[in-house]
């Protein structure tokens, strides 16, 4: 009981805050004092990431938590999060769950891949989360993913459920449809593919910024790319299958490292190069004396683990 009463007080501190940072002029004092309090828990951090996706799906408010929204004018943002900050019972409903329940008592969990390595799992009957190659995944909850620098991750939900990744660079909030979801060092890239709008924002962005079905993004701590279509061909490693479309040889290279155990090292001269085709991912080396067969190229394998491509 002890626990859940420092959990609630918890949340309402952190609406506080985010209250603040959502005035028309927040000041640099408020946005310092979110930081410090946010990097000073664990818990603290898990507060205000709840409170994001509690924001996320304020539309999808049960009947009678809106009717109260109604006839308070359509509470903005920071009025809801007062909201939170001042209630008596410190919890606010949406999508039938409390802010409370996203907080888990429970261990966290860990998925990992190695390289080459590609798992799906099954999250529930509506639900399927696949992950590509060296990818590591922490289970904050069952509905919020961590995803590592370097990892790759596909969501399939069939049924409209709430779903929070974290990245290195920002947050994504998604309900429904097919998403996917890669981290570089520098960046995030989500590709929608079907369902709801998502929505995500950069760690040092004031605003979400939403995300159509059909489009592609990048985007890291401060900016986002132009919005594109996404493509297809980026997601056949769920069968299995890298897949190219007149995609620069280099390019394509550097995409099958991503499968192979050790080092390659590519020339750039290759990019003068493109190819075109669909290739099984359990034997990167076929595929490399494939290419060699067909292309101007030299494979040289000096260990199993060393290989230099370039042209001949």
């Amino acid at each position: 009981m002890q626990r859940k009463k420092v959990e609630i007080e918890r949340i309402q501190h952190a609406a506080t805050l985010m209250a603040k940072l959502w005035a028309d002029s927040p000041s640099s004092q408020d946005h310092k004092r979110s930081e410090i309090w946010r990097a000073a828990d664990p818990a603290n951090e898990k507060a205000w990431q709840c409170l994001i996706e509690a924001q996320s799906h304020f539309d999808d408010a049960p009947v009678k938590t809106t009717s109260i929204i109604s006839r308070s004018d359509k509470l903005k943002r920071r009025q809801f999060l007062s909201l939170i900050a001042l209630s008596a019972g410190g919890t606010f409903i949406f999508n039938n769950d409390t802010l409370s329940d996203l907080i888990s008592t429970s261990e966290q969990q860990k998925i990992v891949t190695t390289t080459g390595e590609i798992k799906h799992i099954t999250i529930d009957e509506h639900t399927q989360l696949s992950l590509n190659t060296n990818t590591e995944v922490d289970f904050l909850t069952e509905r919020h993913l961590v995803i590592k620098s370097g990892g790759e991750c596909h969501l399939s939900a069939t049924q409209k459920h709430p779903f929070h990744f974290t990245t290195p660079q920002g947050q994504i909030l998604f309900t429904q449809g097919k998403i996917n979801v890669r981290c570089t060092n520098d960046v995030t890239k989500i590709s929608v593919f079907s369902g709801q709008k998502i929505h995500y924002m950069g760690q040092k962005m004031s605003n979400f910024i939403t995300l159509s079905a059909g489009n592609c993004v990048s985007f890291n701590q401060q900016n986002a790319s132009q919005t594109t279509h996404s493509d297809i061909n980026s997601i056949g490693w769920l069968t299995g299958k890298l897949l190219a479309q007149n995609m620069p040889l280099g390019d394509f290279l550097q995409e099958l490292s991503r499968y192979r155990k050790g080092l390659m090292r590519i020339s750039p001269e290759l990019n003068t190069l493109n190819v075109s085709g669909v290739f099984a991912l359990n034997n990167p080396d076929i595929i490399l004396q494939q290419l060699a067969a067909t292309f101007p190229i030299k494979v040289q394998f000096f260990t199993p683990f060393l290989a230099n491509i370039s042209v001949s």
